[in-house]
């Protein structure tokens, strides 16, 4: 469950908003205790499997930003995903690094993402002549906010890692 750091007068005006909105109590309050009603637990149960999909929504998004951005790549070296044999389509970084060990191929992946299995040698790099593919990462700030000093060393010390920088 992720901690979110909200007053409590705003948490009631949400509260409030909802009850307005779905025209019935969410809450119950008996003195100090507050008991959800049965509409909270159903309103609970809807909303827990739409941020779920939303989550697996993202990640499909992200994927297949991934794949379109490795196809302009590999298509502007003469390298065609339709000529490709496809083994197969993973959710997550690690069951492709499997996959890989298990031998059903080869992939593209971060260097990052491998660094450990590199230096063990479970993985191998294979460098492509010619073809060097790179992504870009930004970093916004609020111009009228100060950065607690954290955040603010977080920046310089992505310019000066050698781990994220490597090409």
């Amino acid at each position: 469950m992720e901690i979110i750091y909200f007053m409590q007068p705003t948490v009631s005006d949400h509260i409030k908003a909802l009850e307005e909105e779905l025209n019935c109590r969410l809450f119950d309050r008996l003195s100090r205790k507050i008991i959800p009603t049965k509409e909270a637990k159903i309103l609970f149960i809807h909303a827990s499997e739409i941020i779920e999909r939303l989550i697996h929504l993202k990640d499909a998004v992200g994927r297949l930003r991934e794949r379109k951005e490795m196809e302009k790549n590999l298509e502007g070296k003469g390298i065609s995903l339709d000529g490709l044999n496809v083994a197969g389509y993973f959710s997550s970084t690690d069951a492709v690094k499997q996959a890989v060990k298990a031998g059903m191929g080869v992939s593209i992946l971060s260097r990052f993402s491998v660094q450990e299995e590199l230096k063990y040698g479970t993985l191998k790099e294979v460098k492509v002549a010619g073809l060097e593919m790179k992504r870009n990462f930004y970093l916004l700030t609020h111009r009228k906010r100060s950065l607690p000093l954290l955040y603010s060393v977080f920046p310089e010390n992505l310019k000066i890692s050698p781990a994220i920088t490597a090409s």
